[in-house]
């Protein structure tokens, strides 16, 4: 059976990646294990990490918009005002609704 360049290509890719990943999983330490956070955290090293992971208000431009939980609202709001409207959705589900 005859493989075009391509098909080689991506067999090839394929087994370097999984012999990347073997490699990286072999040689034992993983980044999580490098923070070495402790199994419980007391209120001091949770105020900590939550500080480390918490966006700065520099990183939430989004959150200065006065954003509408309901449709009908923001289009009376965007014709008082003479605004457009986005409408925001994720995974096919309503504004608001399951992600």
């Amino acid at each position: 059976m005859k493989c075009s360049y391509l098909n080689r290509v991506a067999v090839w890719s394929a087994v370097l990646s999984s012999v990347s990943c073997a490699a990286l999983l072999l040689a034992g330490e993983t980044p999580l294990a490098k923070l070495k956070v402790p199994a419980e955290l007391t209120p001091e090293q949770f105020a900590e990490y939550h500080a480390l992971v918490r966006p700065a208000a520099d990183e939430l431009p989004w959150a200065k918009i006065s954003w509408q939980a309901s449709v009908w609202e923001a289009r009376q709001l965007a014709a008082a005002e003479g605004k457009p409207i986005l409408i925001w959705s994720g995974g096919g589900a309503p504004p608001l609704g399951v992600c």
